[in-house]
């Protein structure tokens, strides 16, 4: 999620909207962004903000290149180096002590974490679903009986399994179902009776 420092964060729609689907800010990182354009004396507030004084998210904040940056073509190394001396030259960051919400290279630890957390915590779920599953064709596997190993064995298995698929068929032509348990005419449809 991504404000503008120099627009009221506290009361955007943007963060009201992530908060719906994210009220616990666990999948959702709010990002204050261009502090260098922030209106002098409006400062702190910003740093309210960032510090949790304001709202209970920890944000981050970092400066952006203007569009003479873009047509100067400077590199994503030196646009860092420009958003750390910013941080450390300019008020109220530079007098700040908790420097990790600031800068590119911070949110890309906080959002590394972040995904680490998120994958742990889904390790036990994904774990669980693993051994039901685990246990539903270990189960599956067990009613198939046991798996034939030579070819006598093979053949016979073969031949009960035509004989069942020939009964079946059988039975559906006729209308009814004629299986090892019902192999009378109480089984099959009225209208298979009647003809």
């Amino acid at each position: 999620m991504n404000g503008v420092c120099n627009v009221d964060f506290h009361n955007s729609q943007i963060l009201a909207e992530a908060l719906k689907v994210d009220p616990g800010t666990k999948r959702t990182i709010p990002v204050l962004t261009k502090p260098d354009l922030i209106d002098l004396g409006a400062e702190s507030s910003v740093e309210e903000l960032l510090h949790g004084k304001k709202n209970r998210i920890v944000q981050h904040g970092f400066p952006h290149g203007g569009q003479k940056d873009l047509n100067e073509g400077l590199s994503i190394e030196d646009a860092l180096i420009n958003e750390e001396t910013f941080f450390r030259n300019n008020e109220p960051w530079k007098n700040t002590n908790d420097k990790s919400k600031f800068g590119t290279k911070n949110l890309r630890v906080k959002l590394a974490g972040l995904q680490m957390n998120l994958i742990q915590s889904s390790f036990k779920s994904i774990v669980s679903e693993m051994k039901e599953n685990w246990d539903s064709a270990a189960s599956e596997l067990k009613s198939l009986g046991e798996i034939p190993s030579n070819l006598t064995e093979k053949r016979a298995l073969f031949r009960r399994i035509r004989e069942e698929i020939r009964n079946g068929l059988g039975a559906e032509t006729l209308g009814g179902r004629i299986d090892s348990l019902h192999s009378n005419t109480s089984s099959m449809r009225p209208s298979a009776k009647f003809h």
